[in-house]
């Protein structure tokens, strides 16, 4: 006796994306940017510690995206895993060892890499299976959404005196929170979308988007832009001398 799966609605489809990017690209990616006034605040760092923690986001978001399509994992497993070790790699800079605070934003950037073209593999092409392509511009919402939840929270809990260890653990425990109808989009019907490496994946979504959406100029596109907004936080704190 076979059973046949409900179809999922694409508002969900739509919204488990914005949620996976929110939580890779808003916390996993940026979260560093709110952070670093903070830290610079509490002594933690100096500012050219915290661009070569930048520095070490951007080399791993660009190392992420070049290397997404070579994983021999499904789209929705890779998905997942990212989405997991983005909340543990975030988590993990509460911790007061300064030395792997660089290999650990640079992990971060690995991480949201693979979330940021996973996603756009497995949402995108579910929404265009549904013929709802209009619904894409909700799924990369997300980054700017999840950008600006960060930096309101950080700015909030920052005035309430809430130290940066404590914060990085709220941040972590958010991006897990964030990611959690992700999890469960891929355990029900959602799930027949991840089937198959990013490779197959998108060579199947390459032939019903138009050129402007194809996963290789996502790469292009979204893996090696570098945002200087990032520079603003340390040049308007100011230096502690000693």
């Amino acid at each position: 006796m076979t059973t046949t799966e409900r179809p999922i609605a694409p508002a969900l489809i739509a919204l488990a994306g914005a949620l996976s990017l929110a939580a890779a690209m808003g916390i996993g990616r940026f979260a560093f940017t709110p952070m670093l006034p903070l830290m610079l605040h509490e002594g933690l760092l100096n500012a050219a510690q915290g661009g070569w923690a930048a520095a070490a986001n951007y080399a791993g978001y660009l190392v992420g995206a070049l290397t997404a399509a070579r994983m021999p994992l499904p789209v929705g497993a890779l998905a997942m895993l990212a989405l997991l070790a983005t909340a543990a790699l975030t988590a993990a800079m509460a911790s007061p060892l300064v030395a792997i605070w660089l290999p650990l934003r640079f992990l971060a950037g690995v991480a949201s890499a693979w979330v940021f073209v996973a996603t756009s593999v497995w949402c995108l092409g579910a929404l265009a299976d549904h013929g709802t392509r209009r619904a894409t511009g909700w799924v990369y919402a997300g980054v700017g959404t999840g950008i600006a939840v960060v930096g309101v929270h950080c700015l909030l809990a920052a005035a309430a005196g809430v130290r940066s260890a404590f914060l990085w653990m709220q941040l972590g425990g958010l991006a897990l929170l964030l990611a959690m109808p992700v999890f469960g989009g891929h355990r029900t019907p959602t799930a027949r979308y991840g089937h198959g490496g990013i490779g197959y994946r998108g060579r199947q979504f390459a032939r019903r988007r138009p050129r402007h959406a194809r996963p290789r100029r996502l790469l292009r596109r979204h893996g090696l832009r570098l945002h200087p907004a990032r520079n603003v936080p340390s040049r308007a704190c100011p230096q502690r001398r000693g």
